[in-house]
């Protein structure tokens, strides 16, 4: 059954609801009188809705000019319980530092995917390639011996929302050096997880150059008519052109940003920085 904020049919059920209290002293809400209502207004022919389809091209316009002013209350209620429960969220305890970094991250990400990035027309953002990397390691040294992540695998794939996942790249990684007094926590992690064999393994290779630019060509993105206008459209194209999207797992952010750095540092002989960073 249809329930629509908005729609010819809204402005149909609304009229329904207001002749029942009118004619049967009968009170029902909307949600009630679109139920009660769906089945006359399939029956109704084409010109008889006319009426009804312009009351919602006149309220349509007048939500462009006055988005506020055409919001019934409750549903000006319902934006004012949302900004309450967003100011509850900013104000609310988080139970650990780890996840109070987490939950800063997300909201500077959603902030920004919504106001600059992500693509306003449907066809773009069905279609937005989406890329999702992961490591798996060998161990993670302790922070007093520099903290450093011993890589065993990496994959990427590409997802869209039109056709799901389009392909993946996957290599085993062959690291350069076990730290020292850290081989046993190597050989159980690696048994106690994805069992990929830390010596003698062919299929791993440590061409880190080579790794690190299958990456970086598997990410390149080209978006026709990209070009960096003072529209909003053109801007987040440009942007998307420039910067493709990509997600960590959010619980091993820290472990795939510190492995990327490694790699291009790896690859490139010198430290990223933040303006030479593969992925911000």
């Amino acid at each position: 059954m249809p329930r629509p904020s908005r729609s010819p049919f809204f402005f149909f059920a609304r009229e329904f609801q207001r002749r029942c209290e009118r004619d049967r002293g009968q009170r029902i809400n909307i949600n009630e009188a679109i139920a009660a209502c769906y089945d006359d207004w399939r029956a109704l022919p084409v010109e008889a809705k006319q009426p009804y389809k312009t009351q919602y091209d006149e309220w349509r316009i007048q939500y462009r000019v006055n988005p506020e002013q055409a919001c019934p209350p409750n549903q000006r209620g319902n934006e004012n319980k949302q900004v309450k429960n967003d100011r509850i969220l900013r104000q609310r305890d988080i139970p650990s530092a780890d996840l109070k970094l987490h939950y800063d991250r997300f909201s500077l990400e959603r902030t920004f995917l919504t106001n600059e990035y992500l693509p306003l027309d449907k066809s773009e953002l069905l279609s937005m390639p989406i890329y999702i990397i992961n490591f798996q390691i060998f161990c993670q040294v302790d922070d007093e011996d520099g903290g450093q992540f011993v890589p065993a695998e990496i994959c990427i794939l590409c997802y869209t929302l039109n056709e799901g996942v389009t392909m993946y790249k996957q290599k085993f990684i062959k690291p350069d050096k076990i730290p020292s007094g850290y081989m046993s926590s190597c050989l159980e992690h690696t048994k106690e997880t994805h069992q990929i064999p830390l010596k003698d393994f062919y299929e791993a290779t440590d061409n880190y150059k080579q790794i690190y630019h299958e990456l970086k060509s598997f990410v390149q993105t080209t978006i026709n008519n990209a070009s960096n206008n003072n529209d909003d459209r053109s801007r987040r194209r440009y942007l998307r052109s420039s910067q493709p999207c990509v997600f960590f797992p959010s619980l091993e952010y820290e472990q795939t940003s510190k492995l990327l750095d490694w790699l291009q540092e790896k690859a490139e002989g010198k430290a990223p920085t933040k303006d030479t960073r593969l992925f911000n």
